[in-house]
């Protein structure tokens, strides 16, 4: 899938950042207490998709770096609400846009 929707910005000139990758290099998505993304060992849940707030914070990184680096915009940045941005408006949380906002200030 990742390769598609990198064919398809790349076809369309879009910005992609590749996070399965960095978690991949990263290594830390298993089922350890320490992993990246919940699970039973760290979360009492057996969710395996949504990341733990150090997880988060990894996602800004990576986020604040992309932008840094291909010379993006910062003063306004759009996180759509799902559930991986929490997109609820929360900008001082243990989510990716709150370790992003104080990342850009």
């Amino acid at each position: 899938m990742n390769q598609l929707i990198k064919q398809m910005t790349d076809r369309n000139r879009l910005a992609f950042l590749d996070l399965h990758s960095i978690f991949k290099a990263i290594g830390n998505v298993g089922l350890d207490k320490d992993s990246l993304i919940k699970n039973e060992a760290n979360s009492n849940t057996t969710d395996g998709l949504h990341p733990t707030p150090d997880g988060y914070r990894v996602i800004g990184l990576g986020v604040f770096d992309y932008i840094k680096d291909h010379g993006l915009p910062r003063k306004k940045i759009v996180c759509f609400g799902d559930s991986i941005t929490l997109g609820d408006g929360i900008t001082d949380g243990k989510n990716y846009p709150s370790y992003l906002k104080k990342l850009l200030s």
